[in-house]
């Protein structure tokens, strides 16, 4: 999936936004964060990436924004009725969950867990057991730390004994826990 020159809307500027937009600016897409919370609220985000080429939408969607994107990406936490989202489904817009967008840009296997109860325990199990295993393994999704980073490393955190550093074009398996059943940007996966 070629990216550049995309417009990429991300909807609600939560942790998932936060990890995304590094993989978004390092494919040369044009990006823009939308969120209902006031850029009061949300002025943390916009000054980490201060010096980047991205345009902040705080306080309200902006129906024009969702209509002119080639990409929508809304946060985990982001209901796909809320409005004008729901209308840019309608319409045919492409919208893609995380989970799904990294997918088409992982060279490796990916474990997907969905569910109601009990994901967070199985994901960990079998990272764990890939891990055992001696595989190089990456655990994320709704776990914590979002699945995109295993394409674009976090900064390593000495104080976190489960962080694993990913450099290089290295054979990962990626293990994922991602909403519910009926959350349709858990199925997408073709």
């Amino acid at each position: 999936m070629n990216l550049k020159d995309k417009k990429i809307l991300l909807v609600g500027a939560a942790s998932t936004t936060e990890a995304m937009i590094p993989f978004f600016l390092q494919r040369g897409a044009l990006i823009t964060v939308t969120d209902i919370k006031s850029a009061n609220q949300l002025s943390s985000i916009k000054e980490r990436f201060a010096n980047q080429k991205i345009s902040w939408e705080f306080g309200g969607f902006q129906e024009k924004s969702f209509f002119e994107a080639d990409l929508i990406v809304p946060s985990p936490g982001v209901p796909l009725e809320v409005h004008p989202l729901a209308a840019a489904i309608k319409k045919s817009k492409t919208v893609l969950g995380d989970i799904e967008l990294v997918s088409r840009h992982l060279k490796s296997s990916l474990v997907a867990v969905t569910g109601t109860n009990g994901k967070s325990t199985v994901v960990s199990l079998i990272g764990r057991l890939c891990q055992d295993y001696g595989l190089k393994t990456f655990v994320g999704g709704n776990i914590g730390r979002p699945l995109v980073n295993c394409l674009v490393p976090e900064p390593k955190d000495e104080k976190n004994q489960d962080s694993t550093e990913l450099t290089g074009d290295i054979n990962y398996r990626k293990i994922a826990e991602y909403g519910s059943d009926s959350d349709p940007r858990a199925f997408n996966f073709d």
